[in-house]
C-alpha cells in the first residue's frame, strides 16, 4: 500500500546500488524515474515484513489451540 511521501520527510541520500536491480524494479512496477522504483520496492520490503509478522502470529495461534498437523514432517501432530 503505496502512498505519497511528506516532502519534509524527504532526504537527498548518495548510495551505491546495482544498477540491474533498480532497473529490474523499475520493470516491475512500471515507473519512470530510479527514485520511485526505490521507494516503491522500500515499500514493498515493509508491507512484506508487516504480512510476514502477521502470518507468524497467526501460526502461533493456531499451533496453541492444538492439532495442527505440519505435512512438511510427515504429518506429525504439534501441540
Amino acid at each position: 500500500m503505496s502512498t505519497k511521501t511528506p516532502v519534509a520527510s524527504l532526504r537527498r541520500k548518495n548510495v551505491v546500488l546495482d544498477q540491474k536491480k533498480i532497473d529490474r524494479v523499475k520493470r516491475i512496477f512500471g515507473v519512470a524515474t530510479e527514485t520511485e522504483a526505490i521507494d516503491r520496492a522500500l515499500d514493498q520490503a515493509a508491507d512484506l515484513a508487516a504480512f510476514r509478522r502477521e502470518l507468524d502470529l497467526g501460526f502461533k495461534e493456531l499451533l496453541g489451540k492444538g492439532g495442527f498437523k505440519d505435512h512438511s514432517t510427515g504429518g506429525a501432530q504439534l501441540d
